[in-house]
């Protein structure tokens, strides 16, 4: 009689565990022209998904989301999406779990990409290639530009980007970026070229965009929701 109970309480256990994974969201906004989205899905049960998909120039948020979606062809793993905003699932081979952390995010098509979490501290990641310098133009010859928002900061930064300017010094202003920031987002510079900021608020998000056709290729974010709702500051 006894082992019924032992079946139902291994459940409860279960459910309860894979309720206190905060997902990572990923949202898109529309492309600027032909590219791909590319990024790497990691389970907490130490395995990991890269996903690469490609889109077209005029291509919706949503329509980059869906496409995002599709490209989550694994049986062990799994995408839905909600307008613009896609959100991931792992089976561990025991049950289905969200993902709480998206890493490696990248766009070639001068697309908006957003990582994002929701009621859990969140620690993120904004890196360069060492190798990648600015081009200062972007697929249509115009000057190019990158734009970081994040929760936690007044307003988006906006840099016009120039010919040759190293990621070092696109770094310098990012992190003179970070210096403004309110209580609630706190990072360190581990190297010139990457930085890591934990953000404790409700609702966390970091928006990186940029047109240059060099600097697509070198600049990358991630995102791993902590599952620790402590303190949160709600904003």
């Amino acid at each position: 009689m006894k082992k019924p109970l032992v079946l139902v309480s291994l459940g409860l256990l279960l459910a309860t565990f894979a309720a206190a994974q905060m997902p990572v969201q990923l949202t898109a906004g529309g492309a600027g022209t032909n590219g791909l989205i590319s990024f790497t899905l990691s389970g907490g049960d130490g395995t990991s998904f890269p996903v690469s998909v490609a889109v077209s120039a005029g291509d919706s948020g949503p329509t980059v989301a869906g496409k995002i979606a599709a490209g989550v062809s694994n049986p062990n793993w799994s995408a839905s999406v909600a307008g613009s905003t896609v959100t991931f699932s792992h089976y561990t081979g025991a049950f289905w779990l969200q993902v709480s952390e998206v890493d490696s995010v990248s766009s070639t098509a001068d697309a908006s990409l957003t990582l994002a979490t929701v009621d859990t501290h969140a620690l993120l990641d904004l890196s360069f290639k060492a190798q990648v310098q600015a081009s200062g133009y972007d697929s249509k010859g115009n000057p190019s530009f990158l734009t970081v928002n994040v929760q936690g900061e007044g307003s988006p930064l906006t840099l016009v980007l120039h010919p040759g300017q190293s990621p070092a010094t696109i770094m310098q202003s990012i992190v003179a970026y970070l210096r403004l920031a309110s209580t609630g987002l706190n990072f360190t510079q581990v190297s010139p070229l990457d930085v890591h900021i934990s953000l404790a608020f409700v609702h966390s998000y970091l928006s990186v965009q940029t047109s240059d056709v060099n600097l697509q290729n070198g600049l990358s974010t991630s995102d791993k929701s902590m599952n620790d709702q402590t303190g949160l500051i709600d904003r």
